[in-house]
């Protein structure tokens, strides 16, 4: 027979193994204080859907350059998954946008893993002027970079973590910015393995919900058996999670038909035959996927010597 001692030993003892367990009704309470102001009844939406009625869909979000995609917004809190052919302008386009949204005063982040801070700035500076790297001079190299208040760069070059990834943007989030390309999903630790890119994409969209960042992520397609074709959002290389997860999709294509076509003409000197060329366009700019709005076409864009891109028959846009 246990005599006393022993007895109150063996009590305080499962008391202490007791106290190592988290009791369940502590997890019901944290639960019921996580969920209670989430979980809500259907009156509290009552004044909201009444002003969807009477007033409809309103377009929110920061604009890109081009009127004719007026109906595509980069809103905040949402994923952009920007895709194209190695070589296809998508990383170029994206720098004009970001021009573009710097003028709305919207704060932003590149991320270039694959071009140092100088060639971007190099390639931008020439699209901000609408004129080649060879005219620019120190008086409006000056001018530009006084334009880029609102712009910062991620300063290293080559792979980066997934995980320093996901800390970069949480910590743009806390410097104000509104806006972060990551440019590409290649460099980002999580190449060639499905669940890993699945994973990866699914923690980019929940930070730009949770923060309200728009994260603009750049992700190659996969090569084409002709050039030609126009890429489509299932042909995004790597996991089909990167086309189901994000918000957006834009695909960016250069009109191959059209260069194939020009390279001819001009060595055969075909001065009316390169007339009828030039009315064709350079690039396609297809909105493939717009979770938040209907709006999901494809619009027609010429790109010159600058490499600024603008829309059939319209000027050049000046950003400085």
């Amino acid at each position: 027979m246990q005599n006393t001692y022993q007895i109150m030993h063996d009590a305080a003892l499962l008391e202490k193994i007791d106290k190592t367990f988290i009791p369940s009704e502590a997890i019901d309470q944290y639960e019921q204080d996580q969920f209670g102001d989430q979980v809500l009844s259907a009156q509290t939406w009552r004044d909201d859907l009444i002003h969807l009625a009477q007033n409809g869909e309103q377009l929110t979000g920061a604009k890109i350059p081009w009127p004719a995609a007026n109906e595509f917004r980069l809103r905040p809190g949402e994923l952009t998954v920007w895709s194209g052919y190695n070589g296809h302008f998508k990383s170029l386009i994206l720098n004009q946008v970001i021009l573009y949204l710097l003028r709305q005063g919207q704060k932003c982040t590149i991320a270039s893993l694959e071009l140092s801070p100088i060639q971007t700035l190099k390639r931008m500076a020439s699209q901000a002027h609408g004129i080649t790297w060879d005219e620019l001079t120190e008086k409006s190299l000056h001018s530009f970079i006084d334009s880029l208040g609102g712009l910062t760069l991620y300063s290293e070059v080559g792979d980066m973590e997934s995980q320093r990834v996901k800390a970069l943007c949480r910590y743009c989030h806390a410097q104000g910015v509104n806006h972060v390309v990551i440019d590409s999903l290649m460099k980002c630790g999580v190449n060639r393995d499905n669940d890993l890119e699945k994973a990866f994409v699914n923690s980019l969209q929940n930070i730009a919900k949770q923060t309200g960042l728009h994260i603009h992520l750049v992700a190659h397609a996969k090569k084409p058996h002709d050039e030609s074709d126009s890429p489509t959002k299932y042909g995004i290389s790597g996991s089909a999670d990167i086309s189901n997860l994000p918000d957006n999709i834009v695909l960016v294509s250069k009109n191959i038909k059209k260069e194939q076509a020009v390279k001819q003409l001009l060595a055969t000197n075909d001065v009316e035959g390169l007339k009828v060329a030039d009315e064709k366009p350079d690039v396609y700019f297809e909105v493939a996927k717009q979770r938040h709005h209907p709006w999901e076409k494809t619009i027609y864009l010429r790109i010159d010597k600058s490499g600024q891109f603008t829309p059939m028959n319209r000027k050049k846009i000046h950003y400085v």
